[in-house]
């Protein structure tokens, strides 16, 4: 999603005019996380503080079955962090 934006031109002057000295693949992921979370989602902000924003909304779209195997590598397997995701992943 972010990759595919970033490659329209639109999108590319816009961000470099509103945000001129932030990265674009960032500026642009923290737009989209305003969109697809509430406020104060805790297991958004989460994966925001643990992969940073690009990282995170790459990973909360992820089909399921990767999104697991992603958790494996990150040591993330416990059935809390699992249900977490899974919830904020419904919202």
């Amino acid at each position: 999603m972010i990759d595919d934006l970033l490659e329209d031109a639109d999108v590319r002057s816009a961000l470099a005019r509103l945000r001129p000295h932030d990265a674009a693949e960032d500026a642009l992921a923290r737009v989209a996380w305003s969109v697809v979370a509430e406020p104060g989602d805790g297991v958004a902000g989460a994966l925001i503080a643990q992969l940073g924003a690009a990282e995170a909304l790459r990973f909360a779209l992820t089909p399921h079955d990767q999104m697991k195997a992603e958790l494996v590598a990150l040591d993330e397997t416990t059935e809390r962090s699992q249900r977490a995701l899974r919830e904020g992943r419904k919202r």
